[in-house]
Order: structure tokens, then sequence, then C-alpha cells
């Protein structure tokens, strides 16, 4: 079936959007069919040439719409599709929030062993234990907020999400990042955790650059990632 003047490009904007190639040749190619029909069925009305052209692509559809109305459809095959506030708004916040309750059941239950094992604190942190509060901490505040970004990043990517999405939940979850902070004390074996609302902008940035990079970290990751998607959606329609 030939492809009708309205649908050359559409594959190209349809990979662009996020739709996997194969899915949206698979959609050109039944819409073009479609549009064959709709000639044969005009033609068999005894209309002339022009008058079936015209009439078979206004049935078809404007590009623009057929070209959203299938990035559409295909999104709604999955969840995050369906309820995307849901998914990127709540759904980052909560899922950080169940890892970081996760891992400190993790340490507790780790801790408590030790206890049971004879290891006991002599109320200074040695180089190890020191390295270890720095780990776990980085951990917490840096590391797992950019596993979270980067799941959500992938769940946007699979259900052709548009950018602002991914960019939702990770600007959310830098937010959150955002407000830990950590104090090591090594001659005191402690460490404190707590919340730290931004008040004054500027002196939070100039008094805990820490909490700087636990806010950008989870931007830069997933913006790194939506360049890496651009990038290969174009090197694919080049191809």
């Amino acid at each position: 079936m030939s492809m009708p003047s309205v649908l050359e490009g559409a594959i190209g904007q349809l990979i662009r959007r996020g739709l996997p190639a194969d899915y949206a040749e698979r959609a050109v190619t039944e819409l073009a069919d479609h549009h064959g029909e709709l000639v044969e069925e005009l033609s068999a009305t005894g209309m002339d040439e022009r008058a079936v052209a015209h009439e078979a692509l206004r049935r078809l559809g404007d590009p623009r719409t057929l070209v959203k109305r299938t990035v559409r459809e295909y999104q709604r095959r999955y969840w995050s599709g369906r309820w995307p506030l849901l998914t990127f708004l709540l759904g980052p916040v909560f899922t950080l929030a169940l890892m970081w309750v996760g891992a400190c059941v993790a340490m507790t239950a780790i801790g408590y062993l030790g206890t049971l094992c004879g290891f006991e604190s002599d109320g200074r942190m040695d180089r190890g234990e020191l390295l270890g509060s720095y780990g776990v901490w980085i951990a917490f505040t840096m590391l797992l907020p950019c596993l979270v970004a980067a799941m959500y990043w992938r769940i946007a990517n699979r259900s052709a999400m548009a950018w602002p999405w991914p960019l939702t939940s990770c600007l959310t979850l830098a937010l959150v990042a955002g407000q830990l902070f950590v104090t090591i004390d090594p001659a005191k074996a402690t460490v404190t955790a707590g919340i730290m609302l931004i008040q004054s902008p500027h002196k939070w940035l100039i008094a805990h650059p820490s909490q700087l990079l636990q806010f950008a970290l989870p931007l830069l990751m997933v913006i790194l990632l939506l360049a890496r998607q651009r990038f290969k959606a174009t090197a694919l329609q080049v191809a």
C-alpha cells in the first residue's frame, strides 16, 4: 500500500516522541492501509479521483492529530501513561522512602548481629568506621535518590512519556534529598541526621555545599539520560 503524503515523516516523528521504531512503523503502516481502504470505498461510490483523494485525507485526519493519538494509545498501554501525576509526582518520594526504610532495617539488623557477636564501640570512630559512616551518608543522600531518578526515567522512557514527566520526578527527588543533612562526629562516634528546610537559599548554598550536591545529582543524572535518549532517537532516524 502506497504511503499518503500526510503520513510521510510520521515514523520519524513517532520515534522522536519516544515510540519504538518497530511500533512506529507498524502504526504508520496501519494508518496507510486504512487510507487505502478509504480510497477504495470512496472510489466505489463514483466520485472523481481528486474528490476521492481530498475526502480520504479528511477522514484520515490531521497528521499532527494522528501522531498525538498514536502516541497516546501507546502510552495507555502502561499504568504510568494512564496515571502520570500519581506515578511521577508521588511515586518517586514513596519509592525513595521505602528504600530508606529498607536500608535502615538492614543496617539495624547488621548492628544487632555485630552486638551479638561481641563487637562493641569504644566511644570513638576508627578510620574504617568513619569511612563506613561517610559511605552510608553518600548512599542515603546521593546514590539512592539517583537510583530512583534513573528508575523513573526508565519508566517514562518505556511508556514514551514526554521529558517533563521524568524531569518532574527527579526534581521532586532532588528537593527531598536536598533537605537532608548528616553530621558525623568521629570523636563522639555519633552520626546525626535530619531535615533542614530551605528558608534562606543564598545562605543555605554557602553553608551546606553537600546539600547542594545532593540536590544537583538527581537532576544531572536525568538530564544526561534525556540527552542520551534524544541523541539515540536522532541517530536512529538518520539511519
